[in-house]
């Protein structure tokens, strides 16, 4: 008795002070009867295990009584440490007395040690315990007792813990079943896998199967397979078998080969082969498939058989991917792998192969691979391979491949050999590979070799491409380059891809540069550039960017995105310059972007010019200037804008701006929405929004929206179209 106590608790000592069972072994021998006061003055913490151990071996019950009661004199990790141990001990010697202390003096220690009473209970009296877990309902510690319980019932009465593991809430449910099915695993597999299955969590109840199957394979393998064999089984369970049986095979692959020629059922044998095999090494995957072929390797194992077969002689390597059958390549990663591993060891078997596969859309992704693998095993077979291909995506597919493998070595000749291609979106996508390449590798010398390139539209395209790309990347050598080409369509279209790209990498080199370019289209398309890009921190530039572009609709249009640029920032300044600017026409087109940009910073600010444009006698744009300050304003603060709104006087300008308003609340509010438009005047510049009101408010309350539609007083056919956009 003495010596099951002592191996009893070190076990639980060696578990609580999270060491292995190594250590807990070597202390076994250390641990010695020891004194109370043996147990406070020690020093380490090893030493306070082996005395805590031999303190409870010796302990009489009114020790056990005195010690649980006293207030803890050790650390508070020592004093919970010491609580469980006694407990354990008490337990294991005198439960019934320990029991009844509990009750009546226990009710203030830790979960912990509250739990080792809940699961004793559960040993000697089960019905006790009911009663015990009722009064426990409210604690904190509740499911922590529940779960000690069931542990404790499953020891002995196993039905009776999946009952009370069954009549728990939902949440916790599963893991008290589980923990039914752990312990019955241990004696009665049959009737773990029942429990399991009554398990209500799907991924749980796989979770318990498949704990008992690995239970029942280490235990009774040819019992295991005996019961697979009979059962109906779910895809689910086969693979938990194929599992369970591949971690058995793992330890014991001889006795696993013989069980499994012991299986009848055919899906059951190719479940098991798989799992099998799933363990193998590839050199033991390639014996089974010289004897069997490949029914049972996994796609996963086929992979490794695709590297392992790049690392053997070149004739045993053709023989292994010829023999894997065409229906399992159906993975592109795959057959881009076996390509090039094949390719390195017999390139001619491999180019046979590829071009050999049945289905378009593999054949296509293993012959590109092979062209690929050509430029660098033999050159000349990848341009007789592009030659040999009809035009189309396959063709200009490789054709750009090569010709980028060709830049990485030597630009020039990939170019040249580029040039000597049929004007096609093969060509076309080649020289785009290029000339990116070239730009971010060496754009000078990619310059040159472009301008060698027969002029046509081919030439012109790459141009712009690889101009865009330069100016992206460095746009002061670019704008260099540019300057430097021959007037024409070619220089023209390149300018614009360079002076855009100079003026917002670098505006303030763009803005210095001005005055250095003398062609005034060049100089106009900078100015616009910058007038989008620059101005907006930089509004004194802008009468100087003005003098450079000549009058007409392309200056008015740039100096109205300048005005608005300015204005994000610093409106009254936008404000000067549109008094200073003449915009004629289109003073309303800038009065408009400069109270859009206003509107989302200080609204109340704009509002407070806007009220002064609006009475003046303008033209009729007066209104889509109230409306574009609405309908900013309105995010922020509907509440001011909708008093603004209220205060203008009866007319267009206010209609416009109630409208705006609409469209800016209907998605937060869209009865206050609904009533605004609805006040309208003009039914006709209304319904298109209430449409709009309708869709956001059946989103968010459909019953009110109805409600509305029905007790408005719209015609009767635009209630039918609003109705039925609920449907």
């Amino acid at each position: 008795m003495n010596v099951f106590r002592c191996h009893y608790v070190l076990g639980l000592i060696a578990m609580l002070a999270g060491v292995d069972g190594a250590w807990a072994e070597a202390t076994r021998p250390a641990v010695v009867v020891a004194t109370w006061s043996d147990v406070l003055a020690a020093k380490d913490e090893l030493t306070f295990i082996q005395r805590i151990s031999g303190y409870a071996l010796g302990c009489e019950e009114r020790d056990f009584q005195a010690r649980l009661q006293e207030k803890p004199v050790a650390s508070s990790e020592r004093a919970s440490l010491i609580m469980e141990v006694l407990t354990d001990a008490w337990l294991a010697q005198e439960p019934g007395q320990a029991i009844a202390f509990w009750e009546k003096q226990g009710s203030g220690w830790p979960s912990t040690v509250q739990a080792k009473f809940f699961a004793k209970l559960a040993e000697i009296n089960p019905k006790a315990l009911r009663v015990k877990l009722a009064q426990s309902a409210s604690s904190p510690a509740h499911d922590e007792y529940m779960a000690a319980a069931v542990q404790g019932l499953s020891v002995k009465t196993p039905d009776a813990a999946l009952e009370l593991a069954l009549s728990a809430d939902e949440k916790g449910r599963s893991f008290l079943v589980m923990l039914v099915v752990s312990s019955v695993a241990a004696t009665d597999i049959p009737k773990a896998l029942k429990y399991a299955e009554q398990i209500s969590d799907l991924e749980s109840r796989s979770q318990a199967i498949g704990h008992v199957l690995e239970v029942w394979f280490q235990k009774t393998p040819a019992e295991a397979l005996n019961w697979a064999n009979r059962a109906a089984l779910s895809d689910e369970l086969l693979s938990m078998l194929a599992q369970s049986f591949s971690h058995y095979a793992h330890d014991e692959e001889e006795k696993a080969d013989r069980l499994l020629a012991g299986v009848t059922d055919a899906r059951l044998r190719a479940a098991l082969l798989a799992g099998l095999l799933s363990q193998a090494m590839p050199a033991q995957l390639w014996a089974h498939v010289k004897k069997g072929g490949w029914t049972g390797v996994s796609d996963e194992s086929l992979q490794e058989m695709v590297a392992f077969a790049g690392e053997q002689k070149a004739e045993e390597a053709t023989r292994l991917f010829k023999s894997i059958p065409v229906e399992r390549l159906k993975n592109e990663d795959l057959i881009k792998k076996m390509t090039q591993a094949w390719a390195w060891l017999d390139a001619d078997a491999a180019a046979a192969w590829a071009s050999s596969l049945p289905v378009e859309s593999e054949r296509e992704t293993a012959v590109l691979r092979m062209n690929t693998l050509w430029l660098l095993i033999a050159p000349e077979k990848a341009f007789a391979q592009i030659e040999a291909t009809p035009s189309g995506p396959l063709r200009a597919q490789m054709v750009r491949n090569t010709a980028l493998g060709m830049a990485k070595i030597d630009e020039g000749m990939a170019i040249n050999w580029v040039n000597t291609q049929p004007d096609d979106p093969g060509k076309e996508a080649a020289l785009e590979s290029i000339v990116k390449l070239g730009a971010d590798w060496n754009p000078e010398e990619t310059a040159v070799l472009l301008g060698k390139l027969s002029a046509g539209p081919y030439r012109s395209k790459t141009y712009k491409e690889f101009a865009s790309k330069w100016a992206e990347n460095d746009p002061e050598s670019a704008l260099d380059w540019m300057l430097g080409l021959p007037e024409g369509n070619e220089r023209k279209a390149v300018s614009r891809e360079v002076l855009a790209g100079i003026a917002g990498k670098n505006p303030d080199y763009a803005a210095a540069m001005l005055g250095e370019i003398r062609d005034r289209d060049e100089q106009g398309a900078l100015a616009r550039a910058l007038m989008r890009d620059y101005v907006g921190g930089h509004p004194d530039a802008l009468p100087g960017l003005v003098a450079v572009l000549p009058e007409g609709k392309i200056r008015t249009r740039a100096v109205v995105e300048a005005l608005t640029a300015i204005a994000r920032s610093q409106p009254e300044t936008a404000l000067h310059y549109l008094d200073a600017m003449n915009l004629g026409d289109q003073r309303f087109a800038g009065i408009n972007g400069i109270v859009t940009a206003w509107s989302a910073t200080d609204p109340q600010a704009a509002a407070q010019w806007v009220a002064g444009v609006l009475y003046a006698p303008a033209d009729k744009s007066a209104g889509k200037v109230a409306g574009a300050l609405v309908k900013n304003w309105a995010g922020q603060d509907p509440q001011a804008v909708a008093g603004w709104v209220a205060q203008l006087p009866q007319g267009e300008i206010k209609n416009t701006a109630t409208q705006a308003l609409a469209a800016g609340l209907m998605e937060r509010f869209p009865a206050r929405a609904w009533a605004m438009l609805t006040a309208l005047p003009d039914a006709s510049k209304r319904g298109a929004q209430l449409t709009e009101v309708i869709r956001h408010w059946n989103e968010s309350d459909p019953v009110a929206a109805e409600r509305f539609i029905g007790e408005s007083g719209l015609p009767a056919d635009l209630k039918q179209r609003l109705l039925k956009l609920k449907k």
